[in-house]
């Protein structure tokens, strides 16, 4: 509950940095990434900074990784840690390729 709470505060409030990875998952490996996705945010939830994460699916069956942190310095601290570092070596084993990532600071 109160991490609910801290992520609706800070997209209310929005004083935060957004980062969108587009990945391409090995065929068959949707559902093990998936359950793999889900026990890896709760080890980067404890991030300074963290404020959420979500796997996105189009239409067309693309994927895309969404991370919103408090700051851009935040984000690069995150990618500095062994755990992150770790997580990373892991989600490589379901991608046909490494991601291509987008990032954003908030304006408004």
């Amino acid at each position: 509950m109160a991490d609910q709470l801290v992520e609706k505060r800070a997209l209310l409030e929005g004083q935060m940095f957004v980062a969108i990875a587009d990945i391409e998952l090995k065929k068959g490996k949707e559902d093990e990434f998936k359950k793999w996705f889900v026990q890896s945010n709760h080890i980067l939830a404890g991030q300074d900074g963290f404020i959420a994460r979500k796997l996105l699916k189009s239409p067309r069956g693309s994927h895309r990784i969404l991370v919103i942190m408090e700051s851009k310095e935040a984000f690069a601290r995150m990618h500095t840690t062994p755990e992150h570092a770790k997580l990373h070596m892991e989600a490589l084993a379901f991608m046909t390729r490494p991601p291509k990532i987008s990032a954003y600071d908030s304006v408004s």
